[in-house]
């Protein structure tokens, strides 16, 4: 069974240092792309295995140099944590799952699956859904003090769409679409390629 065995990763922040981690645990072969390859938080990667690539995100023959041999391209985001605003009443359900639950997921799947089950396959994985209102009630819970939503006009939300990224996930979670497909779809995949998967339950997750 063919499997993939090379990744470059483009962000290796929170999410992409979790896939990292894991990734170089299965002997899996990892470039990591970065701007400043002297960050110290990237030397233990690089100790244990994994190539650090320098890369100017603005020269698109910087980044395909870097990307040469890799079977794999991952891209990660880091998004500044904050107090919850939401773009309607904070009703509507968003999927929710650890950075190092999700990453060993990824990590299990992308050196455990054959080539061809991957071929175009979406991955829908989640610990849970809950909405805005469930994450700050499990917060005041927690963390014994009042947390406060702050509710966002939807349609002036909606003119950032495009431009904006906070704009952005908060019109898609008002608009509940950020959920990785249906409750059985996530089911179905879970299932198919990785059924030992014990994720944290999402009360544990919060705070």
């Amino acid at each position: 069974m063919s499997k993939f065995t090379k990744f470059a990763i483009i962000g290796a922040g929170g999410v992409g240092s979790c896939i990292a981690d894991d990734l170089l645990k299965a002997n899996a072969t990892i470039t990591i792309l970065t701007r400043d390859d002297g960050k110290a938080e990237l030397q233990p990667l690089k100790e244990r295995g994994a190539t650090l690539a320098k890369v100017n995100y603005d020269d698109e023959t910087s980044l395909q140099g870097a990307l040469v041999g890799s079977e794999v391209v991952m891209l990660g985001y880091n998004i500044d944590e904050g107090a919850i605003s939401v773009a309607d009443e904070g009703d509507a359900k968003i999927s929710i799952v650890t950075r190092s639950d999700f990453s060993h997921f990824v990590a299990h799947v992308l050196t455990t699956a054959s080539k061809d089950s991957l071929e175009g396959a979406q991955l829908s994985i989640e610990t849970g859904r809950v909405s805005p209102k469930e994450i700050a009630a499990q917060l005041e819970k927690k963390l014994g003090t009042t947390f406060r939503i702050k509710v966002l006009d939807y349609e002036e939300t909606k003119k950032g769409y495009d431009t904006n990224v906070m704009a952005y996930l908060q019109t898609r979670i008002a608009d509940g679409r950020c959920v990785p497909g249906t409750e059985e779809e996530v089911k179905s995949t879970i299932a198919k390629f990785f059924p030992e998967w014990d994720p944290s339950p999402w009360e544990e997750i919060i705070a």
